[in-house]
């Protein structure tokens, strides 16, 4: 994945924590250097909008990503600004990759969205599956299998506030699942800790099945 250049604005040693007072005016990205591995944070006015981390045995993203780094007590930083057409460019790349951290309604990132929580594969490992996102607010956080996850991470959030909204107004809430069934596929939104997912089906994959696993991997968050 290929980021816009940025101008280097200067580097630094220490912790994310330790980073932060000098990163407020920054529109533009970090990248990291940490034990093992690398990355990098997409900065809003020191506002973390997006992560990646890669080592040899793993990839982490978004929220994970995030979280890994904060944990870090020794990382590396290169400091780089970005115009907004630089920021706004790397902004949609990030989406189209699944790697924004998500916030919740007091402005502070998801915790239920760390690296170890993530199940998603037993979901997608079911026969007819093809593509699994966890989701919040329109933005896909964490992702697997084959989709254009932006566009299915705000189709999921429109059916899911409709949803809502009609469940709200029959009085039968709260919303457990939104199923969308056509001959061509099946469109699964269902709750996932803090956040909700999404699972892109072949017409004949096995409805139980899916929502079996789906209950699976909820019950290992609560």
């Amino acid at each position: 994945m290929i980021l816009p250049e940025g101008s280097v604005i200067g580097t630094f040693s220490g912790t994310l924590d330790e980073i932060q007072p000098f990163i407020l005016p920054l529109v533009g990205v970090l990248y990291v250097v940490g034990s093992p591995g690398e990355g990098f944070l997409l900065i809003d006015k020191g506002k973390f909008v997006a992560s990646l981390f890669r080592t040899k045995a793993s990839e982490m993203k978004g929220n994970a990503a995030y979280e890994h780094l904060v944990d870090e007590q020794a990382l590396d930083f290169e400091m780089r600004r970005y115009t907004s057409e630089e920021f706004q460019g790397a902004r949609e790349t990030c989406a189209k990759e699944g790697l924004l951290i998500a916030y919740d309604e007091n402005g502070k990132p998801l915790r239920k969205v760390a690296s170890g929580e993530w199940n998603l594969d037993k979901i997608k490992k079911q026969p007819g599956v093809l593509a699994v996102s966890a989701f919040h607010e329109g933005f896909a956080v964490h992702s697997t299998g084959n989709a254009d996850f932006e566009q299915v991470a705000a189709v999921a959030e429109d059916l899911l506030r409709t949803g809502k909204k009609i469940a709200g107004d029959l009085a039968i809430e709260p919303l457990h699942q939104l199923i969308l069934e056509t001959p061509h596929g099946k469109f699964i939104i269902a709750p996932y800790g803090d956040i909700n997912i999404c699972i892109f089906t072949e017409a004949e994959a096995n409805l139980g099945l899916i929502r079996m696993a789906i209950r699976n991997i909820q019950s290992e968050i609560d």
